[in-house]
């Protein structure tokens, strides 16, 4: 059984990158490249919708999807998603980053939220209403035990079984696979949302 996004493939930014990096903010100077997750998450979900649904169109103003209009694009979202010195630490101040830049342009984006459950059978419904829906879903972890997900923002555009439940993500510019249990049971809190 699969769940997943149908044109993953628009997440393909260049050969072998799946998603953005925050540390494209280049500037070794630029606090982002180090809290930025959060902007870069938004800009893979609003690239997705962009893509794939006409009404969307108007929220990437490039005409294609490459690396530098990739960090043109999360450069101008980062106007509107401020991180602080914590990063972007919840779903609500990122919804609220999000909205300023939609409403700018005249569009108003649909959203489900999940705050801090650790029910495996709700995050996997949350999970899979999104994906059926095909939208990516943004997710925010605190402390997980793994370092690539610790305080740290990803893009969920996967769930399969495979002898057990796997998530597939992006993050840090490339595709992960994790078991679903341990995205779940080592992570001090997570939230998530989606957009359509």
């Amino acid at each position: 059984m699969k769940y997943s996004l149908k044109n993953p493939g628009i997440l393909n930014i260049s050969e072998g990158v799946f998603g953005g990096d925050q540390a494209w903010f280049s500037d070794e100077r630029n606090p982002f490249s180090k809290r930025g997750c959060g902007i870069i998450g938004a800009a893979n979900t609003i690239i997705y919708l962009a893509f794939t649904r006409d009404e969307y169109r108007a929220l990437y103003p490039f005409e294609y999807i490459n690396k530098n209009n990739y960090i043109r694009f999360m450069n101008i979202l980062s106007y509107y998603i401020r991180p602080s010195i914590m990063g972007i630490p919840s779903i609500g101040i990122l919804n609220r980053g999000i909205n300023s830049y939609t409403k700018e342009k005249n569009i108003i984006l649909n959203n489900q939220k999940l705050i801090k459950c650790s029910n495996k059978l709700e995050i996997m419904d949350f999970i899979i209403s999104a994906l059926q829906k095909d939208t990516p879903v943004l997710s925010v972890n605190w402390n997980h035990r793994r370092k690539i997900l610790s305080y740290h923002w990803i893009t969920i555009t996967r769930l399969e079984m495979k002898n057990d439940w796997k998530l597939g993500f992006s993050s840090w510019g490339k595709y992960y696979s994790m078991d679903l249990k341990d995205f779940i049971y080592n992570n001090l809190y997570n939230g998530m949302m989606y957009y359509y």
